[in-house]
């Protein structure tokens, strides 16, 4: 090996362990020799393996402990292609000086960079939707295959009826409660029977309703952000769409329609579990006859009522199904990607429905 004496190190023939070796100690000869620029010509080198490889990161680690820069350079054909190949072609790149940092972004580039991520999230959610729409409505129309009844089985099982046990116990407390507080108010006035009013309408109206598209986001929205997140990470939903199936009409349209089934279907689940909640307390505290707490019930909620309850569980059940598919088709990141957008599902979930029982309450208080 020759040290020339512009502080260049030419290793020459084969790159091995025993080379390398030499490599390293002439590198840190001239490091501690006091060299400003140091400098490895592989022009001479005519074969290279890993243990080569590590000799040159070793060498420029000793010259770095010194303060002193190394440059890689003169690498060619098969021994250029190893470098690149074990990624480690970053070698032969001039090593540079610690850079000062980005500078900090402004108020107002936050801001905009904000603004502009959520318009591009809004259209994706809108485009999303456009499809779903397409596949679930129209494309049945034209004779074109939109809806996959196997699925749609499965998804309704799984969002319907293995979550009918935690929605009938979250109803059922909720009308335990709603009379335990209807109670403590109405019987100062000795109007203890109105209870049964209180208790029938609430809960068929708005807590039925709302309660269980809480507890369905909870449940199959997160589980569905999570599994579509899951397929993105794995690649699958790419698999999906290099053999020609659109995730659309495959994923995204059984999941939203098992929903919009199953939650109406939970809400009216939710209304009469909630109402025996108030049932028991009426009769079992309030000391009510059965038949008169049952007989008030009827007159107090009307038909108009119960059907409002289960229009607002279906928009519901839309909510939660979007939103969860739309999160997890937009994962990034891998696992961490996953757990944020189960995450925020659910939040955006919950916060989309309460503006939509918001917006609906509004509308029948005018209608």
């Amino acid at each position: 090996m020759e040290i020339e004496a512009t502080r260049a190190v030419r290793p020459e023939g084969r790159l091995d362990a025993a080379a390398g070796e030499e490599l390293v100690a002439d590198v840190t000869a001239l490091a501690r020799s006091g060299a400003p620029r140091l400098r490895v010509d592989l022009s001479a080198v005519t074969a290279l393996d890993s243990r080569g490889i590590a000799a040159l990161c070793r060498a420029r680690r000793c010259a770095a402990e010194r303060g002193v820069p190394l440059a890689v350079e003169g690498a060619s054909g098969p021994v250029a292609d190893f470098l690149a190949m074990a990624r480690f072609d970053e070698l032969l790149r001039e090593p540079s000086a610690p850079s000062a940092g980005a500078p900090r972004e402004g108020l107002l580039e936050r801001l905009g960079a904000a603004a502009l991520g959520r318009a591009a999230s809004l259209r994706a959610s809108w485009d999303l939707g456009l499809e779903t729409i397409y596949w679930a409505a129209v494309a049945p129309l034209e004779g074109r295959s939109g809806w996959r009844w196997d699925r749609l089985a499965m998804e309704l099982e799984r969002v319907g009826t293995a979550g009918a046990p935690i929605v009938c116990l979250i109803a059922f407390l909720m009308g335990l409660i709603m009379a335990f507080q209807a109670a403590a108010q109405l019987r100062q006035f000795g109007a203890d029977i109105f209870c049964a009013d209180l208790v029938g309408v609430a809960i068929t109206r708005e807590l039925g309703p709302l309660m269980a598209a809480i507890v369905v986001a909870g449940r199959s929205g997160s589980a569905i952000a999570a599994e579509l997140g899951t397929m993105v990470v794995g690649q699958e939903v790419d698999a999906l769409v290099s053999m020609g199936i659109r995730p659309a009409p495959y994923l995204v349209v059984p999941k939203v329609l098992a929903l919009a089934i199953a939650l109406p279907c939970l809400a009216a689940l939710a209304d009469l579990v909630g109402v025996l909640g108030g049932f028991t307390i009426g009769v079992g505290v309030l000391g009510l006859g059965p038949g008169l707490y049952l007989e008030q019930t009827a007159r107090a909620v009307l038909p108009l009522d119960v059907l409002t309850g289960l229009v607002k569980a279906c928009v519901f059940g839309l909510i939660v199904a979007m939103v969860g598919c739309r999160q997890g088709l937009a994962v990034e990141g891998g696992a961490e990607g996953v757990g944020r957008a189960t995450t925020s599902s659910v939040v955006q979930a919950i916060v989309w429905i309460i503006v939509a029982d918001g917006l609906f309450t509004a509308l029948f208080f005018y209608l």
